[in-house]
């Protein structure tokens, strides 16, 4: 994951993040879900519920390595805006093995 300042746009701090996942294991795998905690230097969280739906309106399949030569990926860019200059984020991604098979990335 990338992240980058955009600066100060009406009285919010906005960061715009590029991320990159990719399947290392033998099977494919969906994307179903993802949580993340975003907190400022004020100590102010956003939280996006485990389980919220996709990354930016998909829930991407990615082959793993059972699938062919190559292993698949999925990158996309979102952004969000906080109250001061400086925060950290944290979180994960729910996924789904074709064999019904859950876990956390």
């Amino acid at each position: 994951m990338t992240s980058k300042y955009l600066g100060l746009q009406r009285d919010q701090h906005v960061w715009t993040y590029r991320c990159r996942l990719t399947n290392e294991g033998d099977t494919a795998a969906t994307l179903m879900g993802r949580h993340w905690r975003i907190v400022d230097t004020d100590g102010h969280v956003i939280e996006v519920p485990k389980g919220s739906p996709g990354v930016v309106g998909h829930t991407p399949r990615l082959l793993g390595s059972d699938d062919g030569d190559k292993l698949s990926f999925f990158e996309y860019a979102s952004g969000t805006t906080l109250a001061t200059a400086v925060g950290t984020m944290e979180g994960s991604f729910q996924m789904c093995r074709d064999d019904g098979t859950r876990f956390d990335a």
